[in-house]
């Protein structure tokens, strides 16, 4: 059967170039071929196909295309560790920092994790049943929102953290960073709530108050020693010239920090 689908393809290919197909024509048809193998749960047959077609196709996107076709083929035909790595490389081939690279990595993290083909933390305690494996598709859906729960899970700690910021710059930063966290999560586990996202955000709200409410006397406090210094010197010199240029700047950027957490 594997000599039959080589010599199916290869002919597929020949007669592509001899009806004057452009190779992207002919490329489309391939992956064409390995879709309809896999549709018909053909897996072996695909991943025969899909294999030394990935290796040699040179356009990104057509070598994208059937590197995530040879992953799924590896997967539902249980070959765990091969299909891990087969998405691994698929994570390198597609758009980074997209919704396609964070599910595909997590697919290869989860595989990586599951020797057996069941990812233990979707095992139910007490249930004896033969367990469903990786191979079908819904349950790697249960999977990876299994893992995007998990690390917004995480993402409670860095909140908490917020509340120990030492300037409003250092709590936007965090704040920035745990809503990117959050939103990959949310690509893995859509059905995700928003209340930990809100919780964070009322953290750096408060946290940029209360530093509004040790900062504010004290630079008004300086300020007027300032003021009174430019009195009764008739103007400040350079060196409290710059003090007062920084203490400006200070107040400048705890606005535009106070503003960027508000939107």
């Amino acid at each position: 059967m594997r000599y039959v689908v080589r010599v199916v393809l290869a002919t597929s290919v020949l007669a592509g170039r001899a009806w004057g197909l452009e190779p992207a024509e002919a490329q489309q048809e391939r992956l064409e071929e390995i879709r309809s193998l896999l549709a018909g749960g053909r897996c072996v047959e695909a991943i025969e196909a899909a294999r030394p077609f990935a290796a040699s196709v040179k356009e990104k996107d057509v070598k994208a295309e059937a590197t995530g076709l040879l992953a799924t083929a590896l997967r539902r035909n249980g070959d765990w560790a091969l299909a891990a790595k087969a998405y691994k490389d698929l994570a390198g081939l597609v758009e980074k920092g997209s919704e396609a690279q964070i599910r595909v990595e997590a697919t290869a993290e989860i595989l990586a994790a599951s020797p057996g083909g069941v990812y233990p933390p979707l095992k139910k305690e007490g249930v004896e049943e033969e367990p469903r494996t990786l191979a079908q598709d819904e349950v790697v859906t249960a999977a990876l929102a299994a893992v995007g729960e998990a690390r917004a899970k995480k993402l409670g700690a860095k909140a908490s953290a917020l509340k120990r910021s030492a300037t409003p710059a250092d709590v936007v930063a965090a704040l920035e960073e745990i809503a990117a966290a959050y939103r990959e999560a949310r690509v893995l586990a859509p059905q995700m709530g928003y209340e930990a996202e809100r919780e964070a955000v009322r953290a750096a709200a408060e946290r940029l108050e209360s530093l509004s409410n040790e900062a504010t006397p004290k630079l008004r406090e300086k300020l007027s020693v300032l003021d009174q210094a430019a009195a009764s010197q008739g103007g400040l010199n350079s060196s409290q010239q710059k003090e007062a240029q920084d203490y400006h700047a200070l107040c400048v950027k705890s606005g535009e920090s106070e503003d960027k957490s508000a939107r």
